[in-house]
């Protein structure tokens, strides 16, 4: 409960949060009449998009699409590599040899 307390007032102050509605709390100690209510308020029936306060709750959503609402277009892409791919270490970025060495 404490955790969904939280993500609440986070989104009352203008965070935005994607995933699925939690419909168990595990702790029996909780109060289930609040558990429910929180998740109803933040997820309500598990899909779409739910504002509360100054924020907004993607319920239930794919990120791609999610993001393609909120206008934001990925950093990057990753790819799958092929299966003789060999993967670059550059473990220290102050080692000027690696950084020449590595990219």
């Amino acid at each position: 409960m404490p955790v969904l307390r939280a993500i609440h007032k986070l989104v009352e102050n203008g965070a935005t949060v994607a995933g699925e509605k939690p419909i168990d709390d595990p702790s029996l100690a909780d109060d289930q009449k609040e558990f429910s209510r929180l998740s109803d308020e933040l997820f309500g029936d598990g899909s779409g998009v739910h504002h509360v306060g100054k924020g907004q709750v993607y319920a239930g959503e794919n990120l791609g699409e999610v993001f393609k609402a909120m206008h934001m277009e990925p950093d990057f892409e990753a790819t799958h590599p092929e299966a003789d791919t060999q993967p670059a270490v550059c473990p220290s970025q102050t080692d000027r040899r690696r950084r020449l060495l590595c990219g």
